[in-house]
């Protein structure tokens, strides 16, 4: 999905809340689309997410941005606890 978006020149939001498992197919929930961006794709942003399951368990319950992003006023994703799994997962599957 995500190489398909970016051949075309789109981003979607990757947060994993974006998300519905259905029967084995993974279909995505949203209608926010952007430009491309690198800074904002699946690798660079969609991953961290996925990877800090229990910060968006927490994020759900509290809504405590702090949970999942590095500051509070800004979405970008907590990245230094996940780069290795996050390389694991880029060397299985790109």
């Amino acid at each position: 999905m995500a190489s398909t978006l970016q051949n075309e020149g789109l981003n979607i939001d990757y947060f994993p809340d974006n998300f519905v498992l259905c029967e084995g197919t993974l279909y995505y929930v949203d209608y926010e689309h952007n430009p491309y961006d690198e800074n904002w794709n699946l690798v660079n942003w969609g991953l961290y997410y996925w990877a800090n399951s229990q910060g968006v368990k927490a994020y759900r319950e509290t809504k405590d941005p702090a949970q999942i992003n590095i500051h509070e006023s800004f979405g970008i994703p907590i990245k230094a606890p996940f780069e290795e799994q996050i390389n694991q997962w880029i060397s299985s599957y790109v």
